[in-house]
């Protein structure tokens, strides 16, 4: 639920915090520095694993005995997935970068929205604009931000979770920003924003395919 909050709140928070500063260097400045003291805090509650505070995931009911033989297992884990074998698995690659695709389709079509709407009629939907965006981050944008850690899980298992992710969210992270670049870039040019949805529209496409042909429904294993 975070994402989609954030993406609903963030915008018009920058936008009040910039009128109100008359500066929009500033009002970055300003939210840095709660995100910087938000970090801080959050060493302090954020905990590894469900087990570490007695729980278990979900809030599952289980015994004394099956909670303190899940948390041993959990601590005694060690992966066999290398780094090397993590690159050579379809999975890594369908979630990394087919996902990614889908996400930076997400990315580059919301972070142009607000400009879109406003270019149709010289501004005066600026304000209408910010209240679309809010209302579509609250009914669901968050989705593929969910999928991706929900099919990491999937795919790689809890334990194996962290190992794989260190390969595949850096796909994630390279594949997403492509969206912010090509808005940045293509909105300026001649093909303006039919341009830039058109190849939204094809990077889409082909995110659908990788994760059709390469992600498998059950868990795989490390070769």
């Amino acid at each position: 639920m975070g994402m989609p909050i954030c993406t609903a709140t963030v915008i018009a928070i920058l936008t009040g915090l910039t009128t109100l500063t008359g500066s929009c260097g500033t009002a970055y400045q300003i939210f840095g520095a709660v995100i910087v003291v938000f970090g801080i805090i959050s060493f302090f509650w954020v905990k590894e694993s469900p087990e570490s505070m007695g729980l278990y995931p979900d809030n599952e009911k289980i015994s004394e005995e099956e909670h303190a033989a899940n948390k041993l297992e959990l601590e005694n884990h060690v992966s066999e997935w290398t780094m090397g074998k993590l690159l050579k698995t379809k999975a890594t690659w369908g979630i990394g970068i087919g996902l990614g695709l889908m996400w930076a389709t997400t990315v580059g079509i919301v972070s142009q929205l607000i400009p879109r709407l406003s270019q149709i009629n010289d501004g005066a939907y600026a304000g209408q604009a910010l209240v679309m965006l809010s209302a579509a981050a609250i009914i669901g944008i968050g989705g593929i931000g969910n999928l991706i850690p929900s099919m990491i899980g999937t795919c790689f298992g809890r334990y194996d979770f962290v190992h794989a992710n260190k390969a595949i969210a850096p796909l994630n992270t390279i594949a997403r920003q492509t969206g912010i670049v090509l808005a940045g870039i293509l909105s300026q040019t001649v093909y303006g924003y039919t341009g830039l949805y058109v190849i939204l529209l094809a990077a889409d496409v082909i995110g659908i395919i990788m994760t059709i042909f390469l992600i498998k429904p059950a868990k795989v294993k490390a070769d």
